[in-house]
């Protein structure tokens, strides 16, 4: 398991290779770069990202996706919804205040599994840890869902 390839996935080139790694069924590791995740995922964090399998990820997984602009982003999913028959998947960095916009299901490349640290690995298909997500998620949720109820009830007192 210590003999997964690191990949960079700055350019589409590397970003093809490892989509093509995770259908064969091969797991990869990937540098982290970026603070969007914190704290649990730091820049220069390694993640490991397993292929799907063709199954729809559970909320709270933390994903590997392209964005619209075609870059890849690492995000926990929040949201899911169905338009004409599409699935789309709205994400959201643990650190970040908003949303990510809402992306078809085809846009996912994996999962992250796991995350391994200077001093750690960390596994995040334990049982603690599907709790914590499902904790962030809620969180997220409620705070969001709060902060358009308030900004709705200020926008009915003129000032």
């Amino acid at each position: 398991m210590n003999d997964l390839p690191t990949i960079s996935i700055r350019d589409q080139g590397a970003l093809d290779f490892v989509r093509t790694l995770l259908r064969e069924g091969i797991n990869v590791r990937i540098k982290v770069s970026g603070e969007s995740m914190m704290p649990l995922i730091q820049s220069g964090d390694l993640v490991e990202i397993s292929s799907l399998k063709g199954k729809n990820p559970r909320l709270g997984d933390i994903v590997l996706f392209c964005t619209p602009q075609k870059s890849p982003l690492i995000h926990r999913l929040l949201r899911r919804r169905c338009y004409s028959n599409v699935l789309y998947l709205q994400t959201k960095g643990d650190a970040c205040r908003s949303f990510d916009c809402f992306i078809p299901v085809d846009h996912l490349v994996g999962r992250v599994q796991n995350i391994i640290t200077r001093r750690k690995k960390i596994d995040l298909r334990s049982p603690f840890m599907r709790l914590q997500s499902f904790r962030i998620v809620a969180c997220a949720l409620l705070s969001y869902y709060l902060r358009k109820a308030t900004s709705s009830i200020i926008e009915q007192f003129p000032r």
